[in-house]
């Protein structure tokens, strides 16, 4: 990442990065932001999300390492509750369609290297245009009779959001939160709408009491904001 960006990171939240330039037997954040400039943006809102949940809780949050692995963000902090853990894996599954190098829409693949980018930079042609199905995300008056541990849910399309740039968002989101359930253990999600303005805003109930499915929702929330609604790339910093 460029040096700019990493200072104005460290400038932005010196408390969670505050061991950005200690020694590196103490912590592998003196390496700096492993990554491209294109996941600013992503790692500018996670950080806020972590801050201002970490002063509302008292907790102190403090990131040991940020860095590409696999083609995705990988954030490690030591310091977090279910919620601020649940912003991070967020975080993590947004990158995978987020190109590193400008931040537009993107889609890992791999050619001989797994990355994440844009037709651009070299990514694969219609990585965001690919229609998603829901397949445990519930959503209608019928999700109500859905029990826990019951029969799997009939799979409903999610409609396209009106705006494009954000699609890539809620593919991500709906990735994450199906994962969550098919393999953690997540109880059924009742998504009840979604409202474009100025950003994503999702009513939705269910999940776990921890706070994990509601840092799923806030994180893409409010990276939505950070995104152009018809582009799908950052605005300024």
């Amino acid at each position: 990442m460029k040096q700019e960006l990493d200072d104005l990171l460290c400038n932005r939240y010196p408390g969670i990065f505050r061991e950005r330039h200690a020694d590196m037997r103490e912590t592998c954040m003196n390496w700096g932001f492993s990554c491209n400039d294109g996941w600013f943006a992503l790692i500018d809102v996670l950080c806020r999300e972590i801050e201002r949940h970490g002063q509302s809780r008292g907790l102190d949050v403090v990131a040991v390492q940020v860095k590409e692995k696999l083609g995705g963000l990988r954030f490690y902090a030591r310091g977090a509750d279910a919620y601020v853990n649940g912003l991070i894996w967020m975080a993590s599954a947004l990158s995978e369609h987020i190109c590193e190098e400008c931040g537009a829409p993107g889609r890992l693949s791999n050619d001989g290297w797994l990355r994440t980018s844009c037709i651009e930079h070299g990514g694969c042609a219609q990585s965001h245009e690919e229609p998603w199905r829901s397949v445990r995300i519930v959503f209608g008056p019928d999700a109500a009779n859905v029990a826990p541990g019951g029969a799997r849910p009939h799979r409903f399309t999610i409609p396209p959001l009106a705006s494009h740039g954000w699609r890539h968002l809620a593919q991500a989101l709906e990735e994450v939160i199906d994962n969550d359930i098919a393999r953690n253990g997540l109880l059924p999600v009742v998504l009840e709408g979604v409202t474009e303005s100025a950003g994503l805003a999702f009513r939705w109930h269910g999940g776990d009491d921890l706070g994990r499915t509601a840092a799923f929702f806030r994180m893409v929330e409010a990276l939505s904001v950070r995104i152009d609604p018809v582009s799908g790339r950052p605005h300024q910093t």
